[in-house]
């Protein structure tokens, strides 16, 4: 585990399958779940879940694939080649993880037409 403190946040590098920290406001997971298949995704929220504040958020930053969209057709076959069960996502697959991890509430900030924040909370 890394902890870094800077500008009143607190940047920490941890193994997902272990709580370190409790009682958080936000987490943030960047480019993270997409190397993972929803079994371990599922695991990773339940122990964000765990982690958070009562009214804390996770903030997840990935790509959101559209049935158009090239770019994360051609990152999906990138996933699929150097992960064992990487993959990128539909909003439909990102609400079903999401929800089997026990989050009730979903928001999808599209930022581009590819890159999204989700927000979920408890």
């Amino acid at each position: 585990m890394s902890i870094e403190i800077s500008l009143g946040v607190v940047w920490v590098i941890i193994d997902y399958n272990i709580i370190y920290l409790l009682g958080l406001s936000y987490m943030m997971l960047q480019f993270i779940l997409h190397n993972w298949g929803d079994d371990d995704c599922i695991k990773v929220l339940k122990n964000c879940k765990k982690a958070l504040h009562e009214n804390g958020k996770v903030l997840i930053y990935e790509l959101v694939m559209h049935p158009n969209g090239r770019w994360a057709q051609m990152m999906d076959m990138t996933m699929l080649t150097q992960f064992e069960s990487g993959m990128e996502r539909t909003e439909q697959q990102w609400r079903t993880l999401i929800t089997a991890a026990g989050f009730s509430s979903i928001n999808f900030i599209e930022l581009n037409p590819e890159h999204w924040l989700i927000e979920v909370s408890n």
